[in-house]
């Protein structure tokens, strides 16, 4: 989802074409976010079908009602671009909100604690053992490389 906001940004800032679209085009994309933390893979694993067919309907009804409410006519382009995104926002937001029903965010200290400190531990003997063997080869490179001074009594 970054990498995919990054590039949009680049696209926008070399493009001067596309720049005149800016607010329509972030208006738009903004639905990458609610559809990144809707995570609507979770619930089709689980075949929850009904809910996401009943969920997606609700949620197109009230876009309609909203688009037939607010927008008039071409001037309010971007009016219709956040009520369409409003639209699956809303049902991906729903979705985020029931992920508690399959997941668990209890941490206890007692039952990680060793296996924190194993890795903790891990990462620390691999962090100085990379950094001892740049430390020898610059070492290695100093002692073996002559001198500016032994240069100079040539």
């Amino acid at each position: 989802m970054l990498l995919a906001y990054l590039g949009l940004a680049a696209c926008l800032l070399f493009s001067s074409k596309l720049r005149e679209y800016g607010p329509l085009i972030w208006a738009l994309s903004s639905g990458i976010i609610f559809t990144t933390l809707g995570c609507e893979w979770l619930y089709a694993i689980h075949e929850e079908y009904g809910y996401l067919a009943l969920r997606n309907i609700c949620f197109q009804i009230l876009s309609l009602i909203l688009l037939l409410t607010y927008v008039k006519d071409e001037s309010d382009l971007l009016l219709y671009a956040w009520t369409t995104v409003a639209g699956s926002a809303g049902a991906n937001l729903i979705n985020f909100l029931r992920l508690r029903k399959y997941f668990t965010w209890r941490f206890s200290w007692q039952k990680n604690l060793l296996p924190i400190l194993v890795l903790f531990a891990n990462s620390l003997v691999d962090l100085l053992y990379v950094r001892a063997d740049v430390a020898q080869l610059g070492v290695m490179t100093l002692v073996s490389r002559p001198s500016a001074s032994s240069h100079g009594a040539r």
